[in-house]
């Protein structure tokens, strides 16, 4: 749930449509055994398998859903960061709480807008003086790191419950993404750049169950994975954030082949209705899932 804080909030126009946390806790634990990572090699390399097989969407495809109309503002919070908080320093902060992520922005409220979408994700449009690098910091949960992605996409973790992965930003658009310490990332903008966007996400998987694909002429059972629209368009970041639901969801879908045509679907068919996982096909590295269009033999 998208929480306000100080003296505004979001607005309450919109309801949670992920599925429900896993544990007391409320977070899912992603198994860094498993964590799929991508490198800007076998990025390039699976966008060129993927442009030959006719996967990838059309040159400016929109991932993400139409905005709501009920969107709010950020607040400011003097008292997010501890007490005895400079004025100045607070006139030049704006706090973003989505769920139990919270984000510390190094500008003024009148410099952020959020837009909250359909799937309870936050677009975030940052108008950035002077073109100068913006410091965003996590200043909750308490025991939070940020892992920064090749493709501008950030993943938030939570080293306290075992690296869970308690939500992520999208690819930034307008600049590149530098991290400056455990829990804080510099958004910079490229040369001349004025505005920066992303999109602040929690939720990953609207829905997961198994269908019988025997009685399809497929091999085997198939997981029909629902994506949310933040994460079906969230990079990296997204990819980590449904793994980490999913593993926890269907532990049977824990399996190098699974990871890989999630990736596969991330990457080529990120609109499809469902993603459908299969455990049975064989092991036979991304590249291979990529040229086989998601279904190896």
């Amino acid at each position: 749930m998208l929480r306000p804080s100080g003296r505004a909030g979001f607005g309450s126009g919109w309801s949670d449509r992920g599925l429900s946390r896993i544990g007391q806790d409320g977070r899912v634990p992603l198994d860094p055994r498993r964590r799929i990572l991508a490198t800007p090699v076998l990025a390039a390399c699976a966008l060129a398998l993927l442009g030959g097989c006719g996967l990838l969407p059309d040159d400016g495809a929109d991932p993400g859903p139409a905005a709501s109309s009920g969107a709010g503002s950020p607040t400011d919070d003097d008292t997010s960061t501890g007490t005895g908080t400079d004025p100045a320093e607070s006139a030049g902060r704006t706090t973003v709480t989505l769920d139990d992520v919270e984000l510390v922005i190094r500008l003024p409220e009148e410099s952020v807008s959020t837009d909250v979408q359909d799937d309870g994700s936050v677009v975030l449009e940052l108008a950035v003086p002077d073109s100068a690098p913006v410091a965003v910091e996590v200043g909750s949960p308490a025991g939070a790191t940020v892992q920064v992605h090749p493709d501008r996409s950030v993943t938030l973790l939570d080293e306290t419950l075992d690296e869970a992965v308690v939500g992520g930003l999208a690819p930034l658009s307008g600049g590149t993404v530098e991290a400056t310490g455990d829990a804080g990332v510099d958004l910079v903008p490229w040369d001349e750049s004025t505005t920066l966007r992303t999109r602040l996400g929690t939720d990953a998987v609207v829905s997961a169950e198994w269908r019988d694909g025997q009685a399809e002429g497929e091999g085997g059972r198939s997981l029909a994975v629902d994506p949310t629209s933040w994460a079906r368009g969230a990079g990296d970041a997204g990819i980590d954030a449904i793994w980490s639901r999913l593993v926890a969801l269907e532990p049977e879908a824990d399996s190098s082949t699974m990871a890989d045509q999630l990736r596969c679907h991330a990457l080529g068919a990120p609109d499809k209705a469902t993603w459908n996982l299969e455990p049975w096909r064989p092991d036979v590295g991304l590249v291979a899932v990529l040229a086989a269009r998601c279904n190896p033999a």
